[in-house]
């Protein structure tokens, strides 16, 4: 085609082995996972902010939204 211009070998990488092994990664905690969720889209599919905190919550008293009706 007229004006594309051709793609070419790059000779740097000619020989190279393409396959290159996947970096072992440890597994991100599920509250880590959680806050980036929300700081990325402010929202998360994982599970909600307070459910890693809520026993603690309980422990001082806070009252629950569903505490509140009654």
């Amino acid at each position: 085609m007229a004006g594309m211009a051709q793609h070419e070998e790059l000779p740097l990488l000619e020989g190279l082995d393409v396959e290159e092994a996947k970096p072992s990664l440890p597994q991100m905690p599920a509250c880590e996972q959680v806050t980036e969720d929300y700081a990325k889209t402010g929202l998360s599919l994982k599970a909600h902010p307070i459910s890693f905190v809520r026993t603690e919550l309980i422990g001082l008293g806070v009252v629950t939204a569903s505490e509140l009706k009654s």
